[in-house]
């Protein structure tokens, strides 16, 4: 979150997922007067569909959706607007969940060089509680 706030991952995407599917659904509901289902439908499918797209688990996203309705029928419309939320986030080419890999690498550090102010150094703990090997290497975060 851009507030470096811990407000994990899962719940932000099926509230904002569930928020845009309902959201859809009233507005065709408004559009288009006719026999359709609630928001609440909608609004699962959304929160299906950012789940996929988010999280880059289509398939999760389907079982999961299974899952919280117990109804196989609304595995078709969640299976388009899965694809469509996956396409869409491939062709928009948006930023990817990163990876500990990205963020952090693993280097030897010279105790007595300043660092710069965007980086930090985390000690390597090593087996005995309380220590730091002292020629250990320490990892780097941005």
């Amino acid at each position: 979150m851009g507030l470096r706030v811990p407000g994990g991952l899962i719940g932000p995407t099926l509230f904002i997922g569930g928020a845009a599917g309902s959201v859809l659904g009233m507005l065709f509901g408004m559009l288009e007067p006719m026999d359709m289902a609630p928001p609440a439908f909608y609004a699962t499918v959304g929160m299906a569909a950012m789940m996929g797209a988010s999280l880059r688990a289509p398939l999760a996203a389907l079982i999961a959706l299974l899952e919280l309705t117990g109804n196989p029928n609304v595995i078709l419309p969640g299976m388009l607007a899965v694809a469509a939320a996956d396409i869409t986030n491939q062709v928009g080419n948006r930023a990817r969940i990163p990876s500990s890999r990205s963020c952090c690498a693993v280097t030897e550090v010279d105790p007595d060089r300043q660092m710069s102010g965007h980086l930090s150094a985390m000690p390597v703990r090593t087996g005995i509680p309380g220590a730091v090997s002292a020629g250990a290497p320490r990892i780097l975060c941005t």
